[in-house]
């Protein structure tokens, strides 16, 4: 017995009333060791057997609970017909399991024998017999077979295969036992075995259901797991022959009431299908998963209460282990409506199968409107007044969505990432931060979604972590897939400088079009004190297999540049370095807002003719007309600087080459269906009177080229440097 000095009935440990109502699904037997195991001393022992005695004297007829029997044959008899009676396996309210052997075929079996004071009762006789015939009309390696029924003498008996091994039951109760003892063990290869073990059984429900056989009794004890072949679902004995002349309703409890469906708890009227059995699958799982039953109460009536009309907990706000998928799944089995519900057990199966193999489920968490069905339907009394109205701005609301979406097509998107915990949130950045719209919060990832065209900042957040990545639509009605980097707290890096949020001044007085002066709010902020080198993007290049720059295998391009900024590169080139590492490219305002801090200035260093800077002999019209790729390279080769060299023309906190080096992309799109995006700062092609800060260029994503076909556009002039959001959250 599992008693001991150190758990007493007042101990936390100690839940009698949870014992007692785990007891009535065990049988015989197997009951009475459950209760060795969990009663913590002898008088606590014998309460609970007082309790079930007590409880037993409630009419089978209201209500099937597998209970023990004081009215069983009183001794072990030798031999019913050719059976040779070897002992008893187990005893429940039917009767009693005895291991038989087949005088005639020599092979052990599985003997049930109807209780003797049950004989007289035609109910009771007519439910035995549709055990036997549901069980024998059914071929499946996970249904156990029945192989005779018959009667001998006064005996009405059922013979079945002999199944070596303990319940689902015993097999749950042994595993609540260990990860108590090891709380923080890792559960993730128990909940697989949990998704296995219930594959195969909705495999054997879903032959049951074909053959339009209802189980009406799907739980733990009534699962055997074979040593050899795996789980087994056994005992039919109040299935029912949904095809049966007219399908008829019940208006009476049948079931073990732990696992009974909706259906089953109703006392009015109610037709029971095979999604009833799909709810008791639904409760099993969501008690391998958690070690805790759904639904539950002190009274057998409350607990009728709680099957019918409470939502069960969340699996994942008990046990954040729990996969999402498998949350999904297991709720989706145990919606109150059955319509909600998987309508085959195949389906289960699938989702679950899908799970394990990490394909993509076909089930999804409820929606919105699923919710306020939900809620409406628990709180009718407090609607009624209100539902007229709401009803009203429903359909307001769904005729300007299906205007909206006439008005526009849409681009489908999924999106992606490796921590499972992660959430998603978007927000459209558009060409320009100065308007910061809404963030929009998607869900868990994986999460399917569909935006029209623009530019638009994906954030995955988890716990303190996350992650950044920008998308730009620029076509519709296509599927895109981008892979989120797993959220992570990053600390202060000493490579970036920090910008505070604030409304700041963007352009200058006086000026027209994309520099004109105008106030821009922005959010604290982070950027790269230099230009990415080509040292750093190689090591993204061997990390992930990215594109090379082309011309890195010309000939003519000379080791020992790992110091100068990388050129040659398209602006989803840049996009995905920085996402590579946990970055994104700097908008055009901050760029400009970090290089002319603190005080405006339109060139870094602060002065307009430094006499350290070292201007080019090279005509600039000569360098912007370069084709040849060996005249682009030695160009770059004798004009750019290592991206940290210079430290007279840095801005005021330590930023090199605002001008100068290289031209930088920035994450702002001027056009997003022409393709243009926002290059900030001069290159070594330009001449002084072009250094200027608040200057914007647009350059293409694309070209065209000598063959007519379209190209992602790159040049020798034009590298980029990286920021990140100082925000954990965006802001709503």
């Amino acid at each position: 017995m599992a008693a001991s000095d150190e758990t007493r009935p007042g101990d936390s440990s100690w839940n009698e009333k949870e014992v007692f109502l785990r007891a009535l699904t065990f049988h015989g037997a197997e009951r009475e060791a459950y209760l060795k195991e969990a009663c913590p001393d002898d008088a606590a022992l014998e309460r609970i057997r007082s309790l079930i005695e007590h409880h037993q004297q409630a009419d089978e007829d209201l209500l099937s609970v597998s209970v023990n029997t004081t009215e069983t044959s009183a001794e072990l008899p030798s031999q019913i017909e050719e059976f040779k009676i070897i002992r008893k396996l187990g005893e429940g309210g039917m009767g009693v399991v005895y291991l038989a052997e087949d005088a005639i075929l020599g092979r052990r079996v599985a003997l049930k024998v109807l209780a003797r004071h049950k004989i007289n009762s035609e109910h009771a006789l007519a439910r035995f017999r549709e055990e036997a015939r549901s069980a024998a009309a059914l071929k499946h390696p996970a249904i156990v077979p029945v192989f005779k029924f018959g009667q001998s003498g006064e005996d009405y008996f059922i013979v079945s295969e002999l199944v070596e091994g303990q319940t689902l039951a015993g097999l749950i109760q042994s595993k609540r036992n260990e990860f108590r003892a090891r709380p923080h063990e890792d559960a993730r290869d128990w909940h697989k075995q949990a998704a296995e073990i219930l594959a195969v059984i909705a495999d054997a429900l879903d032959c049951a259901h074909r053959a339009g056989i209802v189980h009406r009794d799907v739980k733990p004890s009534n699962i055997l797991l074979d040593h050899d072949r795996g789980p087994r679902l056994t005992d039919f004995g109040i299935a029912k022959h949904v095809n049966d002349e007219v399908p008829s309703p019940h208006s009476g409890v049948i079931g073990t009431v732990h696992y009974m469906s909706p259906e089953q708890a109703a006392i009015a009227e109610t037709q029971v299908d095979q999604r009833s059995d799909i709810f008791s699958l639904g409760i099993v799982l969501y008690e391998l998963l958690s070690f805790r039953l759904p639904f539950d109460g002190p009274t057998i009536h409350q607990v009728l209460q709680a099957v019918m009309y409470v939502e069960p907990q969340k699996l994942r706000t008990i046990d954040r282990s729990i996969a999402q998928d498998l949350e999904t799944i297991c709720h989706k089995a145990l919606e109150k409506q059955p319509h909600d519900r998987y309508q085959t057990a195949a389906h289960i199966a699938a989702d679950l199968r899908c799970y394990l193999t990490n394909d993509p489920i076909l089930a999804r968490p409820p929606g919105l409107k699923h919710r306020i069905v939900r809620y409406v339907r628990r709180h009718r009394r407090r609607v009624v007044a209100g539902v007229i109205a709401a009803l009203l701005a429903a359909i307001a609301l769904l005729s300007w969505n299906v205007v909206a979406q006439t008005r526009r097509s849409m681009s489908h998107i999924l999106a992606t990432c490796e921590d499972q915990d992660a959430r998603l949130w978007v927000r459209p950045i558009g060409g320009s931060t100065a308007s910061i719209p809404k963030s929009m919060d998607m869900g868990n990832l994986p999460v399917k979604f569909d935006l029209p065209t623009g530019l638009y900042r994906l954030t995955a957040t988890s716990g303190d972590g996350f992650s950044e990545a920008t998308l730009l639509i620029t076509t519709t009605g296509d599927e895109r897939t981008i892979e989120m980097p797993p959220p992570k707290l990053i600390p202060n890096d000493p490579n970036m400088a920090y910008f505070e949020a604030g409304q700041v001044m963007s352009g200058v007085p006086g000026r027209t079009g994309s520099q004109s002066l105008r106030a821009v709010q922005l959010d604290p902020f982070y950027i790269d004190l230099a230009e990415v080198s080509n040292a750093e993007y190689r090591r993204f290049v061997e990390a992930t297999g990215h594109r090379r720059p082309i011309h890195w295998d010309n000939p003519d391009f000379e080791p020992g540049l790992d110091d100068r900024p990388v050129v040659g590169v398209t602006w989803d080139d840049a996009n995905a370095y920085c996402r590579f590492v946990r970055k994104r490219l700097p908008t055009a305002d901050e760029w400009e807002h970090a290089m002319r801090w603190p005080d405006g200035r339109l060139v870094p260093w602060g002065s307009q003719s430094p006499t350290e800077l070292r201007i080019t002999s090279i005509d600039a019209a000569e360098r912007s007309s370069s084709i040849n790729m060996s005249v682009a390279i030695a160009e770059y080769i004798a004009n750019t600087r290592p991206v940290r060299s210079d430290q007279s023309l840095q801005s005021s906190v330590g930023l090199f080459h605002g001008a100068t080096n290289v031209s930088e992309f920035t994450e702002t799109v001027v056009s997003e269906i022409m393709g243009q995006v926002v290059l900030k700062g001069a290159s070594w092609a330009n001449l002084p009177d072009q250094w200027d800060l608040a200057n914007s260029r647009s350059y293409p994503m694309e070209v065209v080229d000598a063959s007519g076909r379209s190209q992602p556009a790159w040049s020798m002039k034009i590298g980029f440097r990286c920021a990140r959001s100082a925000l954990h959250k965006p802001r709503e």
